[in-house]
């Protein structure tokens, strides 16, 4: 899983955040990346073979935008560290297999879901909508 999901952490939060960062506040980017992350994976969720297809796009974008707000916390906590967004990519995906191979994954989608949106609504409230975390 980390060395799958480096690649992706390296073009969204290696590449396009700090760029992103030094024009607009945080929970712009996380709506902006947030979608465009899930257009990216859209072909996954077009594609009947894969687990994603059964979910409603409404929930993955959702999950995408919430998501992405955490990522951008979890890289301004750590001073940019991708290995540390990385690691916690892994960790989403890894629990996403986990609930495949239980057979629950669609059924739980939804708190999975609600739990990550909690998340990201703690860290808004918390931090405020222009900087999720330190500015260092």
């Amino acid at each position: 899983m980390v060395f799958s999901n480096v690649w992706e952490e390296i073009g969204w939060r290696g590449f396009a955040l700090p760029r992103l960062m030094e024009s607009w506040g945080d929970l712009s980017i996380a709506l902006i990346m947030g979608a465009l992350w899930q257009l990216w994976h859209l072909p996954l969720m077009l594609n009947p073979t894969s687990p994603m297809s059964a979910l409603p796009w409404y929930a993955a974008l959702i999950f995408s935008l919430a998501q992405t707000v955490i990522y951008i916390w979890l890289y301004r906590r750590t001073q940019g560290s991708l290995a540390w967004v990385t690691l916690f990519h892994a960790m989403a995906n890894t629990l996403a297999f986990i609930l495949l191979e239980m057979q629950v994954f669609t059924a739980s989608y939804g708190l999975v879901v609600g739990g990550t949106v909690l998340a990201a609504l703690i860290l808004i409230v918390r931090y405020g909508s222009r900087r999720l975390g330190p500015v260092w």
